[in-house]
């Protein structure tokens, strides 16, 4: 695919983790919009209203075979009870536009761990119903809590943790070569909407870009921006300027370990190209681009432009 398509060297998701990924890839808006758009627990409601357009809605309105087979984790059920884990789990994927579907309701490391299929928990026993349960322990299995070596979860604001491997093969239409053209998730509903010649309907894809002919390997000018976004840190990528507000980056090291680094104004300012490792911080001598940088913070997230500090266990979905 690498060799007959186009590799992408600064594509990026829109967050550092699950959930407010997928929810940008679907909605084509940043998942700093929607408040319920933080890592999940597996009993948490479908957070996508199925009312608003999709990226799978969209195409399967235009006549194209919808599907999903993986991780879902953009939560299930009503927003007044929990899911019925042993009938028909809905609302979920197909009312936000997949046709058909094969998933885990959110990660491996919380349950249920379980497969679905089109809104049915796979090999289901009635003799044995599913319990699922937050508050209090269901039988005598080990758990993370129990046993923290379970888990190994790290999420920060760093350069990693968004730039992502990206790869378009389509042969005979797209130019195969390699691509250093800024992309992000966030613009594909865009794209895909300009690739079948449909308009973006209303509601959908408020943060998206076309960049169509980026990803058909014919310009390397892609997006405008990219912004970045951790447990709740934020960051921007301009041409190849990465900032990172004044606030805290906080990196997990365990259950309740908490590393925070401090980042003091005006904030931290790397040139990617030269330093990809982000070691050198080019703040100080480039207050214009800082001002550059800020201005779209403020413009896109506001309330993030102050930078914040702190996490809790709420926003790793436990």
């Amino acid at each position: 695919m690498a060799s007959g398509g186009v590799r992408f060297l600064s594509a990026y998701c829109t967050a550092a983790t699950c959930t407010p990924s997928r929810y940008s890839l679907l909605t084509g808006e940043y998942a700093f919009r929607n408040k319920s758009a933080k890592i999940l627990p597996g009993t948490a409601p479908l957070i996508i209203d199925p009312s608003r357009p999709t990226i799978a809605s969209f195409l399967r309105d235009n006549g194209y075979a919808t599907g999903l087979v993986g991780k879902w984790h953009l939560g299930l059920g009503p927003t007044d009870r929990k899911p019925d884990w042993n009938g028909v789990i809905t609302p979920g994927p197909r009312e936000v536009g997949f046709e058909y579907s094969f998933y885990m309701a959110a990660t491996a490391d919380r349950v249920p761990s379980v497969y679905i299929q089109n809104g049915r928990v796979v090999n289901l026993d009635p003799a044995d119903p599913l319990q699922v349960s937050y508050e209090g322990m269901v039988g005598d299995e080990p758990t993370g809590i129990s046993h923290p070596h379970l888990l190994k979860m790290q999420a920060d604001a760093q350069h990693s943790g968004t730039r992502m491997p990206f790869i378009v093969s389509w042969p005979g239409k797209v130019k195969p070569g390699i691509s250093d053209a800024l992309v992000s998730q966030v613009d594909l509903f865009a794209s895909f909407a300009a690739l079948i010649g449909e308009p973006m309907p209303a509601r959908a894809g408020a943060d998206g870009e076309n960049i169509l002919s980026a990803l058909l390997g014919k310009t390397e000018r892609g997006c405008e921006y990219v912004v970045q976004e951790a447990l709740i840190q934020i960051a921007v990528r301009k041409g190849n300027w990465k900032f990172i507000p004044p606030g805290s980056i906080s990196e997990r090291g365990g259950i309740g370990i908490w590393n925070e680094t401090r980042v003091d104004e005006p904030g931290l300012l790397f040139h990617l190209s030269e330093d990809p490792g982000e070691t050198r911080n080019l703040a100080g001598q480039y207050p214009d681009k800082i001002e550059e940088m800020m201005q779209i913070i403020l413009e896109v997230a506001p309330e993030k432009a102050a930078g914040q500090k702190g996490v809790d266990k709420k926003q790793l979905g436990f």
